[in-house]
């Protein structure tokens, strides 16, 4: 397996050097950068952390969203873990996306990373909330009303087969 280098920051400051397998992950930034509005835009992220199993850590939050607010965004986060990365364009809030109450039509653009497939299964909600074999689908219907009109989404999903996206593609 082949690994590329990637800095972690803190304040702005190298810190350290971590090194990550070779995914196609760069291109998904690079669509994503591509696609979405030009800052200064306001944006939100559907699951702005790592994406790692196991506890969090200082820097439990992902390449994209660094990317985006060194960049000019003004970034509206959402993750189910706490992240302790601060910077003065990102905005947190934890919780289940679904659950929150965001601000309707307040977004020029949004973007979720190998996130979508993941919500209403039960190891993402919580043991304490049945599993919605429809939240994927609700939060298509979220996404809709948190956008300007005009507004983007980009993600990215899982496609295992010309039918794992069907359900996705009249929504």
């Amino acid at each position: 397996m082949s690994l590329i280098p990637l800095w972690e920051d803190e304040g702005g400051r190298i810190k350290h050097f971590s090194f990550i397998p070779i995914s196609r992950r760069p291109l998904e930034y690079e669509y994503f950068i591509e696609h979405l509005p030009k800052p200064p835009t306001n944006l939100f992220e559907i699951g702005c952390g790592r994406g790692e199993i196991g506890p969090p850590t200082k820097y439990h939050v992902s390449q994209i969203t660094k990317m985006l607010v060194y960049n000019g965004y003004k970034l509206h986060g959402v993750d189910l873990h706490t992240i302790k990365w601060t910077h003065p364009n990102l905005t947190f809030t934890r919780g289940n996306f679904l659950a929150l109450d965001l601000p309707e039509n307040s977004f020029d653009g949004g973007l979720a990373v190998q996130v979508i497939s993941h919500i209403g299964m039960v190891y993402f909600v919580g043991q304490n909330e049945p599993y919605d074999v429809k939240a994927d689908y609700r939060v298509f219907e979220k996404i809709g009303r948190l956008l300007k009109p005009g507004g983007v989404f980009t993600t990215c999903l899982p496609i295992h087969n010309k039918f794992s996206i069907r359900g996705y593609v009249d929504r």
